[in-house]
């Protein structure tokens, strides 16, 4: 995912998270904020309850490559997708399935 669709900055983070529109689901909680820009911005967020450093990194390369698929579908948001427990239970398909139906589900007609 390039750097133009990423957020980073913990002042956004927070922004966003405060704002306190979010959707759930047993793997994810996913926060939004209306953008203006024509492209969606994606931040994820990892606890160290889902493990050590290295199990974190590759969960949030996991989620940066089903997020392509968030940013093909042309939504102007910026989300901030916080990573559950559970997302270790489920493999990748159903973990990514999961996902881009939460979010295409609940702001694609919004």
């Amino acid at each position: 995912m390039k750097t133009l669709y990423r957020i980073k900055d913990t002042k956004e983070f927070k922004q966003i998270v405060s704002k306190r529109n979010k959707i759930s689901s047993s793997s994810f909680i996913v926060y939004y904020q209306n953008k203006q820009k024509d492209f969606i911005r994606v931040g994820i967020a990892t606890s160290k309850k889902l493990g050590k450093a290295h199990v974190r990194n590759h969960i949030r390369r996991q989620v940066r490559v089903m997020a392509k698929s968030l940013i093909e579908a042309k939504l102007n948001f910026d989300l901030v997708i916080v990573i559950k427990p559970n997302y270790l239970i489920n493999d990748y398909h159903t973990n990514e399935q999961e996902l881009l139906s939460l979010v295409l589900n609940s702001l694609g007609g919004k």
